[in-house]
């Protein structure tokens, strides 16, 4: 069990490095790929919250709110899609959710790292520099969201870049040091 979440956390890691790479080449032609892309979905899931909706009976759907659901979801989708400009250009706001968010994953990493050294496994201090890393960045995006939209976009990409290529070694070290536990 452990495995699979050590390889779907390598494939987030080498993911994450995609989008850092394309972030620092394309990063508002991407940007608004993704705000559109959220969009749609959100419309999709507004348009099959709405026929569940109907499809339910009357007193259930009444108990459900799927057609506000539907509706607001709808909506938002609607504006995410045509309106991803503004979406944009509020970007400093988004920014420091992001990096919000990245305190999240650098608090989890962290107790990884703890983790990995409680069970003395080699290689912890990869996963607590990646920890620390992730924190530092995270703070630094909450702390100064720059003006530029150009400079936030390169900035993420690059830490980005940074903590997936660590977790990626993170990784490949811990795996080799658990093939060695089980050779010897």
């Amino acid at each position: 069990m452990r495995t699979k979440s050590n390889q779907t956390n390598l494939t987030f890691s080498i993911v994450e490095f995609v989008i850092g790479i394309i972030l620092l080449l394309r990063p508002k032609g991407f940007t608004s790929l993704i705000v559109m892309l959220l969009g749609i979905g959100l419309m999709i899931t507004g348009v099959i919250s709405i026929i569940n909706y109907f499809r339910k009976d009357k007193f259930e759907a009444m108990k459900t709110n799927l057609l506000s659901k539907g509706l607001l979801c709808f909506l938002l989708g609607v504006f995410f899609a045509f309106k991803s400009s503004w979406i944009i250009s509020s970007f400093p706001i988004t920014t420091v959710l992001y990096g919000v968010f990245m305190m999240i994953v650098g608090v989890v990493k962290f107790q990884t790292a703890i983790d990995c050294c409680r069970f003395k496994i080699r290689c912890w201090y990869i996963n607590f520099i990646g920890a620390m890393i992730t924190l530092l960045c995270s703070v630094l995006i909450i702390v100064n969201p720059f003006s530029a939209t150009e400079a936030i976009w390169k900035f993420i990409a690059i830490s980005m870049l940074v903590e997936a290529a660590t977790d990626i070694v993170s990784y490949i070290l811990i795996n080799n040091s658990k093939k060695a536990v089980k050779g010897s």
